[in-house]
């Protein structure tokens, strides 16, 4: 079996790679990725997001995504990472490729000296999968929320783990206070990560 990961930007991938991922993520979250056979894009083009694969031969047998934006938590601004659209084929499952796509995706945020930290959220069921594949801790007192509007999604309402790492040395430096921060999103109504 030979796997092979590779990274490349999301927004500027070419529509057909667009295509394979989203064919992916069907197999998994159906009706993600499609409408009326038109492409729903993957991920917001302002996130910035870059794409972690990882290929069998031709076939797209892994993929996630991470996810960048300036996050307010408190008075400061820092800029955060998420990882997204985590997903493996399942004809692949327990094969280890979700844990490969999970550390690569985290040594690339690692290696980006411009994040300060990461932060996503998970089913509670997975948070275990995260914490070995990737150091990914949860952080029980953290609530992240997708917007200020009453409408707004919010860790807490969907019921879900937010998993957090710290990158740079002012996250680290500070990481007792955000740890335990509400951590808002700004994202349009609707819109989560």
């Amino acid at each position: 079996m030979n796997i092979e990961i590779f990274c490349t930007n999301y927004n500027q991938a070419p529509e057909a790679l667009q295509w394979e991922i989203a064919a992916l993520l069907d197999k998994i979250w159906p009706d993600s990725a499609f409408r009326a056979g038109k492409l729903l894009l993957t991920h917001r083009p302002e996130l910035n997001a870059q794409s972690v694969l990882c290929r069998c031969g031709e076939r797209l047998v892994g993929y996630a995504g991470v996810v960048q934006k300036t996050v307010r938590i408190g008075e400061s601004n820092f800029i955060a990472a998420g990882l997204s659209c985590v997903a493996s084929d399942p004809d692949w499952r327990g094969r280890g490729v979700g844990k490969r796509i999970v550390r690569s995706a985290t040594q690339w945020v690692q290696g980006q000296p411009q994040i300060d930290l990461g932060v996503f959220t998970c089913h509670p069921t997975l948070s275990g999968f995260y914490r070995m594949a990737g150091g990914w801790q949860v952080q029980p007192q953290a609530v992240l929320l997708g917007s200020e509007d009453p409408e707004g999604l919010s860790s807490k309402s969907l019921g879900v783990d937010v998993l957090m790492r710290p990158f740079s040395k002012i996250a680290t430096e500070n990481w007792d206070w955000i740890r335990r921060a509400t951590i808002q999103l700004a994202l349009p109504v609707g819109d989560f990560w």
